[in-house]
């Protein structure tokens, strides 16, 4: 039987009309010189709001960081016919239907016009979500703005 079905959204934060729009140029610590890209809207795990009432506060982060390193491991940003990479850096951000961001490295991953597009996929608990990103769509004065 089918579990619930979620909306939310995945975004290329670190695109300059999105942070322009947003008014914002910050990302949490450890971000920069980072593709950020989020995802909200969805829970982490369909099970966690019972899990957090029965957990005191430390508990409830110990288990929080392992899921947010389980989804961690489950991330990929995939240009067409380049090798893919993971996140370095995931946190979340508001409550269990918060932010998500995923922070993949510049160095380890150097994405080009050229590229013409990238999948962004990653699971939380059963729940797979996979976006792709047409970069053609994505240029902002005639450059890549991601």
């Amino acid at each position: 039987m089918p579990g619930p079905a979620y909306k939310g959204t995945v975004r290329w934060e670190s695109a300059k009309p999105i942070m322009e729009a947003l008014r914002t140029d910050k990302f949490p610590e450890g971000f920069a010189d980072h593709y950020v890209i989020s995802v909200s809207g969805i829970p982490l795990n369909p099970g966690q709001r019972q899990q957090q009432q029965n957990q005191d506060d430390d508990s409830n982060q110990r288990s929080q960081q392992t899921l947010l390193d389980q989804i961690k491991a489950q991330t990929y940003l995939a240009p067409k016919d380049k090798r893919d990479a993971q996140p370095g850096i995931v946190t979340q951000q508001g409550s269990i239907y918060g932010n998500v961001l995923f922070g993949f490295s510049k160095d380890v991953l150097a994405l080009k016009p050229e590229d013409k597009e990238v999948t962004f996929s990653t699971v939380f608990g059963r729940t797979p979500i996979k976006t792709k990103f047409v970069f053609k769509d994505m240029l902002y004065h005639g450059e890549l703005s991601v």
